[in-house]
């Protein structure tokens, strides 16, 4: 009757006494008949697998292969008669037929039933397939604090929500780990110290990159759980700058930094003049520290082991003053080999500084030469692009092209090198 949804009716066996009703779950006769050609077409190779002895293994995972190498999305059969369109049903039909095997028939009418795979699992492929070119990029180091960062947020998912399949994630999923999150940024306790909005922010993000690049990949066309979901970080935290007058007097005062290892002294005064970010400067190749150029200067460049922070990282900073001679010195011992891609450059400069009375408050870091030399910039009126390039900041719209010319940097530096 028009407007009553049609069904299908089957008998499986001979000798099997029943009948299998299913809905086609539409009113339209020709969508029907399209619905249920591709029920029996998928009932037939799963009772074909089964009769076979084929019931496990990676029959799910080699359909998934298939269906991505016809250039279609997996489907399981329940999927497909809820709402496959009759195009897509015919369309499927044909790619089926011109390729009659079993494991085509499983690809094109997802009679290898429904995806169940682990976040653990879906996470390897992420890793070694999805992101395998983009990490070949970093160092050893940037390589471990990705994973770390990843494995982070998916644990707490896990323990949250649970250890679910990944295709069980949808947007009730998603939005408890969200409301988790919420409760520990803005805690209804007071008492409780509330963690920050980036910490959940980049939890959600790996959540989000996960699944969104997962379902590319193994061509499942869904919408994202997490879309949408991010916090709003208001706070801006920023280092206090280290006062020049501090720097003079008390981090460059005769035999201040002597007591300190030769890699960590010489980067604490690359830093002062060059603003650089300490890992920076700690993973430069002798060969970016160029002297013999008519302006002295560091070549911070992405290179075939290191990934760079931004785009914007890119620059070439001139060596004046102090920085000038610790470079010229590292670049003669071969770089900083105590602390190439290594993490504990700050901690043991932030521990001698507090040791030896070099620390000018409890909330200055080593970091804090970075903002010093960018405050000194400010204050000597150095044009904002050029601030920016110096920094490695990234600029939105350049006019003069500051890169390209060392001059007009080094006479910045030169005004507030110390």
């Amino acid at each position: 009757m028009p407007g009553h949804a049609l069904s299908a009716l089957r008998r499986v066996y001979p000798d099997y006494p029943g009948t299998i009703r299913r809905s086609l779950k539409t009113a339209d006769l020709a969508e029907a008949r399209a619905r249920r050609d591709a029920m029996e077409a998928a009932d037939d190779e799963q009772w074909q697998r089964i009769a076979s002895g084929d019931v496990g293994g990676d029959i799910h995972a080699r359909a998934i292969e298939r269906a991505l190498s016809l250039r279609i999305e997996y489907r399981s059969v329940a999927d497909l008669a809820a709402s496959a369109s009759v195009e897509e049903l015919i369309s499927r039909i044909r790619v089926a037929a011109a390729s009659p095997d079993r494991l085509t028939g499983a690809a094109v009418f997802g009679a290898a039933g429904e995806a169940e795979t682990s976040i653990d699992d879906a996470f390897d492929v992420f890793e070694n397939v999805i992101r395998r070119a983009d990490l070949a990029r970093k160092s050893d180091l940037q390589r471990t604090k990705w994973r770390q960062l990843k494995r982070r947020g998916i644990e707490n998912f896990k323990r949250v929500v649970g250890d679910i399949p990944i295709e069980k994630i949808g947007r009730d999923e998603a939005r408890k780990f969200h409301e988790w999150w919420l409760g520990r940024i803005a805690p209804d306790d007071p008492k409780v110290r509330p963690l920050s909005a980036s910490a959940g922010n980049k939890d959600l993000d790996t959540m989000r990159s996960l699944l969104g690049e997962y379902f590319a990949y193994v061509g499942r066309d869904v919408p994202n759980p997490f879309r949408g979901m991010r916090f709003n970080d208001r706070i801006v935290r920023t280092r206090p700058a280290f006062s020049e007058a501090w720097i003079r007097q008390r981090i460059l005062a005769p035999g201040a930094l002597d007591a300190m290892n030769d890699d960590a002294r010489r980067a604490v005064l690359a830093l002062i003049n060059t603003g650089a970010r300490p890992s920076e400067i700690i993973n430069l190749e002798p060969d970016a520290i160029v002297l013999d150029a008519d302006i002295p200067h560091v070549d911070i460049r992405e290179t075939e082991n290191r990934e760079l922070k931004a785009r914007a990282t890119a620059r070439r900073i001139p060596l004046v003053g102090v920085s000038l001679e610790a470079l010229r010195e590292a670049k003669a011992a071969g770089g900083f080999p105590r602390y190439r891609d290594r993490d504990n450059l700050s901690a043991a400069v932030n521990k001698y500084f507090r040791d030896h009375g070099l620390m000018e408050s409890d909330r200055h870091t080593l970091y804090s030469m970075r903002h010093a030399f960018e405050a000194r910039l400010k204050l000597a009126n150095v044009d904002e692009e050029l601030r920016r390039y110096l920094m490695g900041h990234a600029i939105s719209r350049p006019k003069y092209g500051y890169s390209d010319a060392l001059t007009w940097a080094v006479e910045a530096v030169r005004k507030v090198a110390l």
